[in-house]
């Protein structure tokens, strides 16, 4: 009487062999799937608590204006590093909405130690935030509270907004 015996293919070490291939393989494949598919937002703006928004007496090309000082934080969402390319920043009082002048600049008032502002490129590990020093300058208005809206574009062109109120005085 003849035995039956399984197929070659399918003996102990051939699905071992098997196992040790195609296992890593899925594995990775989705890995990869779940990392290209993940589109979620790149950048969260959040106002610091607090009076961290102000407005000052100050000068725009040789005319008396504003200056906007401020601190946002920047969170990154996504499980990729990402970086802040642009500040743009948008004043209303009563009347239109005028947009400041938004530069890398150093504020050195003299009285405290010289900050960076609108620091470019930021970069922001993922899943991650950082604290961003924000400056504007406005010329031909006067100093009072004033709406202040805040854009920040990252490395792939993507707007992100959030709104302040800015009160006259001394940033913290």
């Amino acid at each position: 009487m003849a035995t039956m015996h399984a197929p070659w293919w399918l003996g102990p070490h051939y699905v071992w062999e098997f196992t040790k291939f195609f296992v890593p393989v899925c594995l990775s494949a989705l890995a990869l799937t779940i990392v290209l598919l993940d589109r979620r937002r790149g950048l969260v703006l959040r106002a610091r608590k607090g009076d961290w928004y102000t407005v000052d007496f100050g000068r725009v090309d040789g005319e008396p204006g504003i200056v906007f000082r401020g601190l946002i934080e920047v969170y990154n969402t996504s499980n990729r590093a990402n970086a802040i390319q642009d500040y743009r920043f948008f004043a209303k009082k009563s009347g239109p909405i005028r947009e400041m002048i938004s530069e890398h600049m150093y504020d050195d008032n003299g009285k405290e130690p010289s900050t960076v502002a609108n620091v470019t490129p930021l970069t922001i590990a993922p899943y991650s935030g950082v604290e961003a020093n924000v400056l504007g300058l406005l010329g031909g208005i006067e100093v009072g509270e004033m709406q202040i809206r805040i854009e920040v574009v990252d490395i792939h062109g993507r707007i992100f907004t959030m709104k302040v109120v800015a009160t006259p005085g001394r940033l913290r």
